[in-house]
């Protein structure tokens, strides 16, 4: 997550809600390298991801059909936007 909140409830709330580092603007282009790169080694290899829909509130994505809704609504995506959020 990446947000201006620099609360230490703020940051609770979103790692409890399974946030996997929490980012507090401003930052350098280097710590934010470093948190990608620590996410990227706890990820879960997309050939090894099972799950077919995620499904976070309103927000569902269909992996198999490419295809996202929020609120009933069907997103149009690029194929980069659809990328970043199936990953």
């Amino acid at each position: 997550m990446v947000t201006a909140k620099d609360d230490e409830y703020d940051k609770v709330q979103g790692l409890d809600i399974g946030d996997d580092d929490y980012v507090i603007k401003p930052f350098s282009a280097f710590e934010l390298v470093v948190c990608v790169r620590a996410t990227q080694c706890r990820a879960v290899p997309v050939e090894e991801q099972v799950k077919t829909t995620f499904i976070c509130g309103d927000l569902t994505m269909h992996f198999t059909r490419q295809r996202v809704t929020l609120a009933g609504q069907e997103m149009e995506l690029t194929a980069i936007e659809s990328g970043l959020l199936s990953f």
